[in-house]
């Protein structure tokens, strides 16, 4: 089953599978396993995955991420408006990596 997460990142920021690997270092292959056959990404992987989309590394982990989303705040995915995305940064390093 394909990783609809990654798909919806690809649309949202107008991004191609070589733009991802090239800009990531992530190998196609391991990446084409992610995104078509929903393979669970490894931390590393993760990292770079969310630097270079900008999200919190739990995003790709399936971990609890706080959202803020106006004035409601809740745990879960990542939300989009107009492309913007509302996410509290869980920590420094979350933080350190968003602001670059």
């Amino acid at each position: 089953m394909a990783n609809t997460d990654l798909l919806e990142l690809e649309r949202l920021q107008n991004k191609y599978i070589d733009d991802i690997v090239n800009g990531t270092g992530i190998d196609r292959a391991v990446y084409l396993e992610y995104r078509d056959n929903g393979k669970e990404i490894d931390d590393s992987n993760a990292e770079k995955l969310s630097i270079y989309f900008k999200v919190p590394v739990s995003f790709f982990l399936k971990r609890p991420t706080f959202i803020h989303y106006g004035k409601d705040n809740s745990f879960g995915p990542i939300y989009n408006n107009y492309n913007y995305y509302f996410a509290k940064p869980e920590t420094s390093d979350d933080i350190n990596r968003l602001t670059k």
